[in-house]
């Protein structure tokens, strides 16, 4: 029997909710939480004779009306947005719950579901639903980052058989990214003395820090700039495989605790990304992430649309391309802004202006050819035939100019991005298509920035 306070995948746990609401008149009562493996959910059973209380009118919605409460004033309508689960395994905050609807047989017993957004594993009072700090673990990120604190160094003899192991740690200093973000890392170690097993890790993580305390969701947006910058290195969907929540009263004389946060409102990922990054953290460091928020952040409305193809891979690839022009088209509209230019453009013009920032292109007429193909796809009228082959190839060209441009802004050399754009796997699905080259280097490239 588990007695471990977890919540993992097709987990139940049968214990008694609690909630900040008393002047409904609901009490807490006896309930069923469950981790299905996409989602967390409490059920709460609700008997005959309870039908018209309280809690029976939390899953009722908009469309119940009650002849004892008319206005809808005397009673709640929806369930409380955090609730405390305890068990005898120990307690877990349940945070930015939302009604699941009921089901129930008709005059008879009914069943209330709540979908929990965050569950908090050993949070002892609602506050936990604000907590000061929060860190993300992303799979594979060490050797992205370059960052560790542990020196491992074989001991040999004379002859080079090995003798010994000599490990030390070193207590890093974190990284600032910006104001409340930190790079840093923790090593731990365990030690089974039944089968002399000792292990020790060291795993990179993402810190965010907000004084007073703030909701998942604000500390998770500082998270992000740093995700989709993994994104952008590897061009393939990143997410975390570990959450850690802490507020100040956790502060512990030695140490500060860190709580497990179980949710599935955020991109899961268990393994390390299999393909290429066509840059690493250590080459442009602090100073390039900071070029990656102002960026973000300036160029929101173009960078947005681009990013977010990561999550439509199992869409149509004429739907891709469409976002894809939509996201380049408002990189063009913005740098004619910084140049000064305010009239419209049509969209040929606004992708030459990509063009020409970056410096370089994969084709004569990459800004053309997409306009056109753009216009055909999206205009019924224009009674062309479009090949999707050639929308896929367009695609990944579009791919290139957005990555190869962002990597430029970070502070990578030109001779670098030209280099090793084309051993990323759009640039190896593009080589040998008409019509496309790749630039040579004018120099030899290195793993060193620009100016």
């Amino acid at each position: 029997m588990a007695t471990k306070n977890t919540l993992e995948p097709d987990d139940l746990r049968i214990g008694w909710y609690y909630h900040d609401r008393s002047e409904d008149g609901s009490t807490p009562a006896a309930t069923l939480l469950r981790n299905a493996g996409d989602m967390i959910s409490l059920s709460i059973p609700i008997a005959e004779e309870d039908a018209w209380g309280p809690v029976s009118r939390w899953f009722d919605g908009t469309g119940v009306r009650y002849g004892d409460d008319p206005d809808r004033t005397k009673y709640t309508y929806d369930p409380p947005q955090e609730l405390l689960f305890t068990d005898p395994r120990g307690p877990i905050g349940l945070f930015r719950c939302r009604n699941l609807g009921k089901r129930s047989v008709m005059g008879g017993t009914a069943e209330g579901r709540i979908r929990v957004g965050f569950a908090v594993l050993g949070a002892p009072s609602l506050e936990h639903r604000q907590p000061h700090r929060l860190r993300t673990y992303i799979p594979g990120m060490a050797k992205w980052i370059g960052l560790t604190s542990l020196q491992v160094k074989p001991e040999q003899d004379e002859s080079g058989i090995s003798t010994g192991l000599s490990l030390k740690t070193a207590s890093l200093k974190p990284l600032e990214l910006e104001p409340g973000l930190f790079l840093d890392t923790a090593w731990h170690s365990n030690y089974d003395r039944s089968d002399n097993l000792f292990e020790i890790s060291d795993p990179p993580f993402i810190e965010s820090v907000i004084e007073g305390g703030a909701d998942f969701y604000d500390h998770l947006k500082k998270h992000q700039l740093f995700r989709d910058l993994v994104d952008l290195a590897y061009w393939q969907p990143t997410g975390y495989y570990r959450i850690q929540s802490s507020r100040d009263e956790d502060i512990e004389p030695k140490s500060r605790k860190w709580r497990e946060v179980k949710t599935y409102l955020v991109r899961p990922q268990e393994d390390g990304h299999s393909a290429t990054a066509l840059f690493h953290f250590r080459q442009i460091g602090a100073e390039g992430f900071q070029k990656w928020s102002e960026m973000r952040h300036k160029y929101d409305r173009a960078i947005g649309p681009l990013m977010s193809l990561l999550g439509m891979k199992g869409s149509a690839v004429e739907t891709q391309l469409i976002q894809s022009c939509v996201g380049l088209e408002g990189l063009g509209v913005q740098l004619a802004r910084d140049s000064g230019v305010k009239k419209r453009e049509i969209l040929q013009k606004r992708l030459e202006r990509v063009v020409d920032d970056l410096g370089f292109s994969f084709s004569e007429d990459w800004a053309k050819r997409t306009a056109d193909r753009y216009n055909d796809i999206k205009h019924y009228d224009r009674d062309a035939v479009v090949d999707p082959l050639d929308v896929y190839y367009n695609l990944l060209e579009n791919e290139l100019v957005f990555r190869s441009w962002v990597a430029l802004r970070l502070g990578l050399s030109p001779e670098y991005v030209l280099t090793h754009i084309s051993t990323t796997p759009a640039g190896q699905s593009l080589i040998g298509q008409p019509g496309i080259s790749f630039p040579e280097p004018a120099g030899e490239a290195d793993d060193s920035v620009g100016s």
